[in-house]
C-alpha cells in the first residue's frame, strides 16, 4: 500500500492522492469504515449565534452524506455570474457562498414542504410603522451611488434585530402585507386581512414579460424571481403589470440600493442606469427584448394586412 501511495504521490496533487488513501481504506477495512462514518454521524453540530454588528455567524461540521447534499445544493446557486462587458464577477467566493445560501433559503421558504406554525409555512416577519415606510425616501448617495436614508427602523420577529426602512421597502415590493392597529402600549386594537402586493395573476403576466429577471443581460439566475414595483405601493404605485417588473433578488437589491431608475415603453421595460455606472445615462432594454427584437426585424417579410401601409425596415440594432 505505500509503494502505491508513493508512486502515486508523483503524479497526482494532494487532494487526488487523499481520495485514493481513503478508497483503499475503504477496500482494506471496511468495518472500520462503517464505525467512522458512524461517528461522524454523532458528531455533527452546527452552532450559529448573532455576532456584536448584528451578522449571524455559523459553524458547523457535518457528516459526509449532510455535507454533499449541501454542497450539491449551494454550489450552482453559488457559481460566479456571467461577465458583462468584459467585467468578471466582482464577488469574493466567500461572498458567493453566502448569497447563494441565501437564495437557497428563499426558495426553501417559498416551497409547502415545510412544517407548518399555526397552519402557515414560515416566513420573514417584519414589523414597521406604516408612517415610517412611507416617509422613508432616499435623501442623500454615498460614492458608491447607494442611497443614504435616515430615519426609524423595523423589527425582524424572528430575531428580534432591526432592519432600515430602506431595506424593508425592498422586501415589501413582494409580500404579504397584514395592516394592524396597535394602541399606546404596543398591543393590536385591530387587524386587518392579509393582502399579497404582488397576487399570482399579476406575478404570471410578469414572468410571461419579463421571464425570472428583466434586468439588462441577466443571465436567468436560480432562485425565487421577486416582483417589483416601480412606483412603490406604500408610494401610491398600483400593482399592476404596468407598474412592476420581475427581478432576481441581486438585481432587486441594485435597483434599491443605487439611482436605477425603470420605465415602460411600448410595453417594455428600460433600465436607465446611475451616472457613476454610465455618466449618460442611456437606457437599456430589459425583459424579454431580445425576442421583441428579432420579430420587429423579421416583420417587414410578412406581407401587410390590406389597407394598411408596408413594414419599415428592421431596426440597425437588434440586440
Amino acid at each position: 500500500i505505500e509503494r502505491l501511495l508513493v508512486e502515486n504521490a508523483c503524479r497526482q496533487c494532494p487532494r487526488d492522492l487523499a481520495k485514493l488513501a481513503d478508497r483503499i481504506r475503504y477496500m482494506i477495512d471496511a468495518d472500520g469504515a462503517v464505525a467512522d462514518e458512524q461517528a461522524q454521524f454523532e458528531s455533527r453540530e452546527l452552532h450559529y449565534a448573532t455576532a456584536r454588528d448584528g451578522m449571524l455567524v455559523i459553524k458547523a461540521r457535518l457528516d459526509r452524506e449532510t455535507g454533499a447534499k449541501f454542497v450539491t445544493a449551494l454550489r450552482p446557486l453559488a457559481a460566479p455570474r456571467p461577465e458583462t462587458d468584459g467585467v468578471k464577477d466582482p464577488r469574493t467566493v466567500g461572498q458567493r457562498n453566502a448569497d447563494g445560501l441565501s437564495t437557497l433559503l428563499d426558495l426553501v421558504l417559498d416551497t409547502d414542504g415545510m412544517p407548518r406554525t399555526g397552519g402557515q409555512k414560515p416566513h420573514l416577519t417584519i414589523t414597521i410603522d406604516y408612517t415610517d415606510l412611507k416617509n422613508q425616501l432616499p435623501v442623500s448617495t454615498n460614492n458608491d451611488g447607494e442611497i443614504l436614508a435616515v430615519g426609524s427602523a423595523g423589527m425582524l420577529e424572528s430575531t428580534g434585530q432591526y432592519l432600515s426602512p430602506q431595506t424593508i421597502r425592498r422586501i415589501a415590493c413582494d409580500c404579504d402585507v397584514l395592516p394592524m392597529v396597535m394602541g399606546g402600549d404596543s398591543l393590536p386594537l385591530d387587524v386587518g386581512t392579509s393582502q399579497r402586493t404582488a397576487p399570482t395573476h399579476i406575478r404570471a403576466a410578469l414572468l410571461a414579460r419579463d421571464g425570472v429577471c428583466a434586468f439588462p443581460e441577466c443571465d436567468h439566475p436560480a432562485g425565487t424571481p421577486q416582483a417589483h414595483h416601480i412606483v412603490h405601493w406604500v408610494d401610491g404605485g398600483p400593482t399592476s403589470v404596468e407598474n412592476m417588473v420581475m427581478l432576481c433578488a441581486h438585481h432587486h437589491r441594485t435597483i434599491h440600493n443605487h439611482h436605477w431608475n425603470i420605465e415602460l415603453q411600448r410595453g417594455r421595460p428600460m433600465f436607465t442606469p446611475p451616472t457613476n455606472i454610465d455618466p449618460t445615462r442611456t437606457p437599456r432594454p430589459g425583459g424579454k427584448a431580445q425576442p421583441a427584437t428579432h420579430r420587429h426585424a423579421l416583420g417587414f417579410l410578412k406581407p401587410p394586412p390590406e389597407g394598411r401601409p408596408p413594414a419599415g425596415r428592421p431596426l440597425a440594432n437588434t440586440r
